[in-house]
């Protein structure tokens, strides 16, 4: 077991040193530990910050955390390798987090936390080049044990924010006169995304297969199943469900996202899984998505977002990207299958 003083230093150490592979194995295998016990949809009743896509982009995530640990919850929705020449590294801050504040941090499943996809775009042939093969291994069973879904209800009375829940973390990323300063700058910079007293946060959004809470909750996730939930996107020419441009899956409508919204006592999808030029967008009224990898591999260009829901408003704080323009933050992986006669970079 690593003592929470290692895992501090591990974390402060990020993303110029990783542990050793025997050392990085017991992190992950004791993160999995954590996820195995979780249910399939964890549920929150707090101010919950929301990340997304981050695919490998450590700087990003850095930022998005950093202004985050404001929060007692943080959700981190999945996608948070490939493609990016640091998934590693984010990895092993996701589930040192995990580790250190398992009742307040949380990192759900997306269609890239596979082993199939990993071989494509970039994780597995970082793990090569890094460190050991048997770390993958121990990556893939931990990605089997991630958990699906979240539901944000949060409380008419408002919680007070514990300041010292993620007291060891601040102290990482800020000194404490600097945490004023991006602290202010957020409060500030703050889009109002939608306003909703409940949400259901997945990677990709919901199929026709899993209609209740009750439904996903008793599917075991340690097969394929929830593939249904992690690939498919909005779409406003389907009412109910229709054929994605993925694959096998199917992509979902309005009136689709209103039945289950009503049938679940919910009121709003928060999801990530497409890329977004300014780093969110709404649709139906009543699905956001998020984006939280900027300038996606170092030549989109795009803004990264994430949010902050409080029961009342989704708040949206987009950036810039954390990297310098140009610089390239592909993995050697990326290019290798697509399925429109181009490199296939929103997978």
């Amino acid at each position: 077991m690593l003592s929470n003083t290692r895992l501090l230093e591990i974390i402060k150490a990020l993303p110029k040193r990783i542990p050793q592979p025997a050392e990085l194995q017991k992190l992950i295998n004791t993160a999995t530990l954590i996820f195995q016990a979780e249910t399939n949809i964890v549920y929150l009743t707090q101010k919950t910050a929301i990340i997304s896509d981050i695919h490998g982009q450590f700087e990003d995530l850095g930022f998005c955390l950093k202004h985050s640990i404001i929060c007692p919850n943080i959700i981190q929705m999945g996608d948070f390798v490939d493609r990016g020449s640091n998934s590693l590294e984010c990895l092993i801050m996701l589930f040192a987090l995990k580790i250190l504040y398992p009742l307040n941090f949380f990192v759900l499943r997306g269609n890239h936390e596979s082993d199939q996809i990993c071989r494509v775009y970039g994780f597995f042939d970082e793990i090569q080049r890094k460190t050991s093969t048997r770390v993958y291994s121990s990556c893939l069973r931990a990605f089997e044990a991630l958990p699906i879904a979240a539901v944000v209800k949060i409380g008419s009375q408002k919680p007070k924010i514990d300041d010292n829940k993620f007291s060891d973390l601040i102290s990482i990323f800020h000194s404490t006169s600097k945490l004023i300063e991006p602290v202010q700058k957020l409060n500030q910079g703050y889009k109002i995304g939608f306003s909703a007293k409940s949400i259901f946060c997945v990677h990709g959004g919901i199929a026709p297969e899993f209609e209740t809470l009750k439904q996903i909750n008793q599917t075991s996730r340690f097969s394929d199943s929830f593939d249904l939930m992690l690939w498919p996107d909005p779409d406003p020419e389907f009412e109910l469900f229709g054929p994605s441009k993925r694959g096998k899956y199917q992509n979902f409508g309005k009136k689709a996202v209103e039945i289950f919204l009503k049938t679940n006592e919910l009121e709003y999808i928060v999801r990530g899984h497409q890329f977004q030029e300014g780093g969110f967008s709404t649709l139906f009224n009543s699905v956001c998505t998020i984006w939280s990898a900027a300038n996606y591999c170092g030549r989109c260009g795009n803004l990264g977002a994430f949010g902050v829901f409080d029961g009342e408003f989704m708040k949206i704080m987009e950036f810039p990207s954390q990297k310098g323009k140009g610089q390239d933050e592909i993995g050697l992986g990326i290019g290798k299958h697509d399925y429109d006669g181009g490199i296939d970079y929103f997978l």
